[in-house]
C-alpha cells in the first residue's frame, strides 16, 4: 500500500473539471464555499449536487465522478491512501444519461450524526465520517469545541493523528 497524503484543492467560481477516477478511495471534506459534484461519464452541471462547507464525501475508488463550481469558489481538504492519481476518462458528448449512486458517498452538513464523545466530555460533539476508530485501518473523525473553556485530560494515542483545525 500506499501512504498517506493529505491536500486542499481550491476552485475558481465558474469552472468544472472532466470526468474522472481515481484507485483508491479518497475522503473529501468541503473546507470553504460550495462545490457541485456530479457522476457519470458526461460532465453535465444542471444534473449536478451542491455541496458546501462542512460536507464529508468519498470518492469511491475506480469509480467515475466530477465536480467543478457555478458562482461560488470552495476548496476541498482531501485525505487518502497513495498514489493520489486521477485519472481522466474521454469526454462523452450527448445528453447526460444519469449518475452512479455507487460512485461517491456525500454527507451534506445536516446528514452528519453528531454525538458526544465516549470521553463525556461537555461542550464537545464528534462525528464518525469514516472507517472505524476502534479498528486497524483508515478512519476520519470530526470534532465541534463549543466556545469557552473545554480541555480534555492529557492522553496519548497508539497510532499518530494528523488533526487540520478548520475555524476558531
Amino acid at each position: 500500500p500506499g501512504s498517506l497524503y493529505i491536500n486542499i484543492n481550491k476552485f475558481k467560481a465558474n469552472r468544472f473539471g472532466n470526468a474522472h477516477h481515481h484507485p483508491n478511495d479518497r475522503f473529501i471534506t468541503v473546507i470553504a464555499g460550495a462545490a457541485w459534484r456530479g457522476t457519470g461519464s458526461v460532465v453535465d452541471p444542471a444534473h449536478a449536487t451542491r455541496v458546501p462547507k462542512g460536507t464529508f464525501m468519498v470518492d469511491h475508488a475506480n469509480k467515475v465522478h466530477w465536480d467543478g463550481t457555478k458562482e461560488e469558489t470552495g476548496a476541498y481538504l482531501i485525505t487518502g491512501i497513495g498514489p493520489a492519481t486521477n485519472i481522466e476518462i474521454p469526454k462523452v458528448a450527448g445528453p447526460w444519461a444519469g449518475g452512479d449512486p455507487s460512485a461517491a458517498t456525500i454527507k451534506l452538513p445536516n446528514q452528519i450524526e453528531w454525538k458526544a464523545p465516549f470521553s463525556g466530555l461537555a461542550g464537545v460533539e464528534t462525528a464518525v465520517v469514516a472507517g472505524d476508530p476502534t479498528k486497524p485501518g483508515f478512519y476520519a473523525v470530526m470534532v465541534k469545541w463549543a466556545a469557552g473553556n473545554h480541555f480534555s485530560r492529557p492522553h496519548f494515542h497508539p497510532n499518530d493523528r494528523y488533526i487540520t483545525v478548520l475555524s476558531g
